[in-house]
């Protein structure tokens, strides 16, 4: 796109050290930022890339998207981070307490039955 690195910082709002970081690996883009790379790029890059190029962009070399969806856990932070939300907003979206999306996700509870029909759900609803 010909955009220099403060372009897309300004764009994005961030600072050219943390494009800079992104672009060799030194750290991954946070949740919000995800996000505004994504709106910013999808436009740009219509029907250059599959959407799911687009996905393994974002996330592949992630350390916190989960590498395989085997648990629920896995499937939770997957689906999450996929929808660019944070825990809090997707506890928000759940009505649910943001201590328990963390340690679902981490599998270090179980939610009872009333939360996970809504987790399920709210999955289904945004199965990627």
């Amino acid at each position: 796109m010909n955009l220099e690195v403060k372009q897309l910082g300004k764009e994005l709002g961030v600072d050219e050290c943390s494009i800079t970081n992104w672009e060799v690996g030194r750290s991954q883009p946070k949740t919000p930022f995800l996000k505004r790379l994504s709106e910013f790029l999808k436009p740009h890059i219509n029907g250059l890339i599959s959407e799911e190029d687009l996905w393994k962009l974002f996330f592949q070399n992630n350390p916190s998207y989960p590498k395989q969806q085997n648990t629920f856990g896995d499937r939770l932070r997957a689906a999450r981070m996929q929808s660019f939300l944070t825990i809090p907003q997707l506890a928000d979206k759940l009505k649910v307490d943001p201590a328990s999306i963390g340690k679902w996700e981490r599998m270090e509870a179980k939610p009872i039955p009333e939360y996970k029909d809504r987790v399920n759900a709210w999955l289904k609803k945004n199965d990627k």
